[in-house]
């Protein structure tokens, strides 16, 4: 509340599209602010099942511009895990599409990108996954993706046009 930074972070938390923002993500966040003295905006954006993609993107844009428009002179940023980082990298995708202006950077951390879950490489990982399932994810990613086919960007951004895009750093671990 006190900081002088010129920078907003707009950070959507992860949970496969289902689940709310956890204790984990508060701590992150707490950590954030702490470094980098930046405002967060931390949206409780709406979830699967009861909203699909559409509604989840409708938010997103209103959120958006109202961020803008109150922080007309300060750098924004939008920042993701999981889920969190697939909705933030469909959504820089959707604002360069419609002409409108993209946040200065995106930071995703370990991005569901893919809500297919086609890539036959996750059969290895997903009998040694003690926390997320293929199965489990692929109906997550379905009711999520409502009417918009799972391969479309907004859903599954790995199938999008990176051109055109702003600054984009991404963070994984194994």
């Amino acid at each position: 509340k006190e900081g002088k930074s010129d920078v907003v972070i707009l950070y959507f938390h992860g949970g496969a599209y289902m689940g709310n923002i956890i204790k984990l993500h508060w701590y992150l966040i707490e950590q954030f602010i702490s470094k980098t003295k930046a405002v967060m905006v931390i949206p409780d954006y709406p979830l699967a099942p009861e909203a699909t993609s559409r509604e989840t993107y409708n938010f997103i844009q209103l959120l958006y511009t109202r961020v803008r428009n109150d922080h007309p002179d300060k750098r924004i940023i939008f920042m993701g895990d999981s889920s969190g980082g697939g909705l933030a990298f469909g959504f820089v995708q959707q604002l360069r599409n419609e002409n409108n202006k993209q946040p200065d950077e995106v930071i995703l951390f370990s991005p569901w990108l893919d809500v297919s879950m086609s890539n036959p490489q996750l059969q290895i990982i997903d009998k040694v996954d003690r926390i997320l399932s293929v199965e489990g994810l692929k109906t997550a990613g379905l009711k999520y993706a409502g009417n918009f086919k799972v391969k479309d960007y907004r859903v599954s951004p790995v199938y999008g046009d990176f051109k055109g895009l702003c600054r984009i750093s991404v963070f994984t671990g194994s």
